[in-house]
This record gives C-alpha cells, structure tokens and sequence, in this order.
C-alpha cells in the first residue's frame, strides 16, 4: 500500500479548510499516482480517480499523474508519459489519445457529481451558483449547508474572541 495524502483545502474561499487526511490506498494506485502525492480536490470524486487509475493501469506502466486537481467546478487529471534515453515516449500515441479520451470522459462525468460527498447531482439538489460566490463549484444543498454551518462557527469562535480580548 502507498499513503497519499488528499488536500480538501480548495474551499479556502468560504474559509473552509478541514485539514488534509491521510489514507491507504487501494492496489491500484501503485503505478498510476505515485508515492507522496498530493490530491487537490475533495474525497467526492475518489471513485473517478480510482476508475481512471484502474484503466490507465490495465493499459500501461509507463503513464503517471501529474496532478489530480478541482478546477472551475470540474476534476482535471494531468499525466505524462515515461520515456527513453534518447526522449522517445515509451507510450504509443494511439495508447495516449486512449487515456486522454478515457480522462476526459471522466472530469466531464464529475461535473455532475458532488464533490465532496460523492452523490450524483441533479437540480433539486444541487447548490445554485450564486450562493457558492465566484468560487465555482459542484456540491449538493447538504455539503453546502454544512459548509456554512462550519463557516458561522468559525466567524462566531472569531468574534467571540475578539471582544473577550
């Protein structure tokens, strides 16, 4: 097993910033996601990542994630290829459109997956933009309440040790 660490701190505009964590993970994260690497997106979408490390893992050894990042509401998965000495990849191209393909396919489904919980979204339950700021991103009502829930204890711990001081 390789420990990883997942890096939830992308809420820092709402000043919500739980502390990363730590977790064992599954065999299939040997080759794909290396050792010491940093996640920076919510647990919501482990079951994406875990299905993109399960594919580009049955394909090849030899392709590696470079960041695993929430961005503009959406997981975004970056990789590369190893290479020989002479700077030949050692991943045929084909192999390569294959895994953006599969990738891609995958940041698009997250845009309809919370992530932080993991549920499928749909508009009943989906926190509307406008209340999330310019910090775009895709959670349920119930992540969202939760977070303004952590967000008034925080500015009330805040305020309270204002005035004691």
């Amino acid at each position: 097993m390789i420990k990883v660490s997942i890096n939830i701190c992308g809420d820092s505009v709402l000043n919500y910033c739980p502390m990363y964590w730590e977790f064992e993970t599954a065999k299939f994260f040997t080759n794909f996601i290396r050792e010491n690497f940093y996640f920076e997106c919510s647990n919501g979408w482990f079951d994406l990542i875990a299905e993109v490390c399960q594919f580009v893992e049955s394909k090849t050894k030899h392709v590696h994630a470079t960041q695993v990042k929430e961005k503009f509401g959406s997981l975004r998965i970056y990789f590369e290829s190893d290479h020989d000495e002479d700077g030949e990849s050692l991943v045929s191209r084909d192999l390569m459109e294959e895994i953006y393909s599969f990738i891609h396919k995958k940041e698009s489904e997250s845009r309809n997956i919370c992530e932080d919980c993991g549920i499928k979204l749909v508009e009943e339950n989906r926190a509307k933009q406008e209340d999330l700021g310019y910090w775009i991103r895709n959670i349920c009502m119930p992540c969202y309440d939760n977070q303004n829930k952590e967000v008034a204890k925080r500015l009330e711990n805040k305020i309270y040790k204002t005035l004691k001081e």
